[in-house]
């Protein structure tokens, strides 16, 4: 079984919430923070992946 995950990327205007696998974003944020918390409310059993300006990963949340 996969695990769902939940990452929060860096666009030109801002910070989106993409599940893994879309080609699309959920939501575009203005900052980090806030998307981090909207994909919390999106969907609580995935994990998230944020990840820094450049790509690379800063923080991975685990599911509950």
């Amino acid at each position: 079984m996969s695990t769902a995950r939940t990452h929060i990327i860096k666009r030109k205007d801002g910070w989106a919430v993409k599940k893994q696998g879309s080609s699309r974003a959920s939501k575009v944020y203005r900052n980090q923070g806030d998307a981090i918390q909207g994909a919390r409310k999106m969907n609580s059993t995935s994990e998230i992946v944020v990840h820094k300006r450049d790509g690379s990963i800063r923080k991975w949340i685990k599911k509950k």
